[in-house]
């Protein structure tokens, strides 16, 4: 008996958690003001020209527009310059600098006693 008991109070105690965190959720996103007042840059694939936008505003133009609109030529399609690519003739590639090639080995030298030897 003591064990029903003790199992419905646990029961109770968690439906009366569940039913507070329920009714104190939020229920729109919240974002941090800070993030939200920080800006980003884009450049518009039609004109080129660059412009900037808080997170904010580009949310809100998302949500509206379905589309990061160019405040110059009125076209969507922008994008953040962090996403910015350069056609590299065989495909495409960042804008972050190459690796140096690896050094290529040195090749052997005869030498008359020993045989192959590195230098």
């Amino acid at each position: 008996m003591n064990k029903k008991v003790g199992l419905v109070g646990v029961l109770v105690v968690l439906i009366a958690i569940s039913a507070y965190m329920w009714t104190t959720k939020s229920t729109t996103a919240e974002v941090d003001q800070h993030i939200a007042q920080m800006k980003q840059s884009y450049t518009c694939r039609n004109c080129g020209k660059k412009f900037e936008l808080t997170v904010a505003q580009a949310r809100q133009e998302l949500r509206t527009k379905h589309d990061i609109i160019c405040p110059y030529c009125k076209h969507g399609n922008a994008i953040k310059d962090e996403e910015v690519l350069v056609n590299a003739g065989d495909g495409f590639k960042s804008d972050e600098p190459e690796e140096e090639a690896e050094e290529k080995p040195k090749p052997f030298m005869e030498h008359s006693s020993m045989g192959p030897v590195r230098p």
